[in-house]
């Protein structure tokens, strides 16, 4: 099935709605005001799309678990403030730098996963009070290259001493 937009008269008028499966749709393109209409979501899949960008993620208070793997997002999503998110899959996007204070707020966010994206950079404090499981990296050319604004060589803990699990995928 190809649904370019999800929109407020798609599904906002499910406020009661709890999982919100959109994934392999071709979605292109997801109306920001939506998620106001969704404050009972908690898990969302909105894998396998087009998406180049996702905007008021903020607005899903209670969102535990975010699929966003396999799209064309080039920035990681603003995620900050999301204090029950405990999984994100962000892998097989074009995401090239992760920014500062991205996670910030998220302190039940266990596992993110970030393979297969192009990362080349992540900013000073991009972890920072965040007490990740497990964080799943890329380990391409690009990411050998890494310039990165704390220090954490052969990406050991020390960028949040609670990490338990560190893994690397090669593309």
């Amino acid at each position: 099935m190809i649904l370019s937009n999800l929109t407020v008269d798609a599904v906002g008028g499910f406020s009661r709605l709890v999982v919100l499966d959109a994934s392999y749709c071709e979605l292109k393109q997801v109306d920001p005001s939506l998620f106001d209409c969704l404050p009972e979501l908690e898990t969302l899949h909105l894998e396998g799309g087009r998406l180049e960008r996702l905007e008021n993620l903020a607005a899903l208070r209670r969102l535990r678990r975010l699929h966003l793997q396999e799209n064309r997002l080039t920035t990681a999503v603003d995620l900050r403030g999301i204090d029950a998110l405990e999984s994100i899959d962000l892998s097989r996007n074009r995401i090239e730098m992760i920014p500062s204070q991205w996670l910030s707020g998220t302190r039940g966010l266990q596992i993110v996963n970030l393979s297969h994206n192009l990362i080349t950079a992540i900013e000073p404090e991009a972890f920072h009070q965040v007490q990740l499981e497990t964080i799943i990296l890329p380990i391409s050319g690009a990411f050998r290259n890494l310039k990165m604004g704390f220090s954490w060589v052969p990406f050991r803990c020390t960028f949040s001493k609670n990490v338990q699990n560190v893994a690397y995928f090669s593309h």
